[in-house]
């Protein structure tokens, strides 16, 4: 791992997107992936990453459930969350926002703009 890269952990149960996340971002960020939510609270804790990128929709436990943890927990509220979904109607979104995410992409999401959004968010973090 680059020590001088900021550390991204990717929470999505379909390696597709993890595959494209990793292919978008893995030259700028280091990238810790799960493909389980529960996993990927544990390595929330774990790692302690910069930011996690999450999505919504997934089994066992869905984005909003596992965003409210982290929220809760003094080890990562800190950790600013951007969600992803394919879904992204306005209440979606307005949910989002009352869990304090940093941002929210609709998938499938272009690289350029996924790098541009995660840059502002550690700018407005810096």
């Amino acid at each position: 791992m680059d020590d001088s890269k900021r550390t991204v952990l990717c929470i999505d149960d379909d390696s597709f997107t993890l595959a494209h996340l990793k292919d978008s971002l893995s030259d700028y960020y280091n990238l810790i992936f799960a493909i389980d939510p529960d996993v990927g609270f544990e390595l929330a804790i774990k790692k302690r990453p910069d930011l996690i990128l999450l999505d919504l929709n997934m089994p066992n436990m869905n984005g909003f459930e596992l965003a409210d943890m982290t929220s809760k927990l003094s080890l990562t509220k800190d950790i600013p969350v951007v969600f992803l979904s394919a879904f992204a109607s306005e209440e979606i979104k307005s949910r989002a926002n009352s869990l304090g995410a940093a941002a929210f992409l609709s998938k499938p999401v272009d690289p350029d703009h996924l790098t541009a959004t995660l840059e502002t968010v550690f700018e407005g973090r810096a």
